[in-house]
């Protein structure tokens, strides 16, 4: 059973802030804020030490608290690609895929997630798994400088290595915009229990997240169009790409930045 507990903040207009806490040593981790105040007042009411801050990418709305949480014994952890760049502020360590960070008695490891951004890099602690704006309930994110084929995958690579039970944590509250996207594309058995799943769940606390590997591998489009039957279904691909996944991604993420 996992020691670790998991808190979503919710900020601006769509954000997650997601609070790794190891309750035992009292210590925290942060993924992705915009603001600290919430954050601090949360840290301080339960007697939490912020022993690190795990930026995914260095998009405003996943940096911006770093300057209000930031204490002297504070490990700010981002990609070595975006440390380079020096795109995080106050970033004091840099990672690469694959490597370790120890976070009190717990590992989290550094998966590389390549297509939203270049830098973009995702955090697996036991069986969550901190995705930024790669991967959303039903969606994946948009290309600000990777490719098609490297946002293909990265999303296939996540959804194959990781165990089915692996809990995302995207960034984002986009759930029910992505799943009527994928409705606008054909409303099949899959799509509608998607869609009253999520729907119970924002009625029931306003958070449709996290989500699962295994629905996502069920629902989500992008990861959807690696089926055949699925993809030759799909009434709004041309015929290239109904026998294409990487071509299929390319339309298919096309029509969801116009959707």
């Amino acid at each position: 059973m996992s020691k670790l507990q998991i808190i979503s903040f919710a900020q601006a207009d769509d954000n997650y802030a997601w609070l790794i806490v190891d309750d035992s040593l009292k210590i925290a981790a942060l993924v992705d804020a915009v603001c600290g105040d919430e954050i601090k007042s949360y840290l301080n009411k339960n007697d939490l030490k912020l022993t690190h801050i795990l930026n995914t990418h260095h998009h405003w709305d996943h940096i911006g608290a770093n300057k209000s949480l930031l204490h002297k014994d504070l490990i700010i952890v981002a990609s070595k690609y975006d440390f380079e760049r020096k795109r995080i502020p106050y970033q004091n360590k840099s990672v690469i895929k694959e490597d370790i960070i120890t976070f009190g008695d717990s590992k989290i490891i550094v998966k590389e997630l390549k297509g939203h951004t270049l830098g973009h890099i995702g955090y697996l602690v036991e069986n969550h798994f901190f995705c930024g704006d790669t991967i959303f309930l039903g969606g994946c994110g948009r290309l600000f400088e990777g490719t098609y084929i490297q946002m293909h995958n990265t999303i296939n690579s996540v959804l194959n290595i990781l165990d089915d039970e692996t809990l995302l944590y995207p960034a984002h509250e986009y759930s029910k915009n992505n799943l009527l996207f994928s409705k606008s594309l054909i409303l099949d058995d899959i799509c509608k229990e998607a869609i009253d799943i999520v729907d119970t769940r924002l009625e029931n606390k306003a958070c449709s997240l996290p989500t699962r590997v295994l629905d996502e591998k069920r629902w989500n489009p992008f990861y959807r169009i690696n089926e055949l039957k699925y993809l030759k279904s799909l009434n709004c691909l041309s015929n290239e790409a109904k026998t294409s996944p990487e071509l299929a991604f390319k339309e298919i993420r096309i029509l969801k930045d116009n959707f």
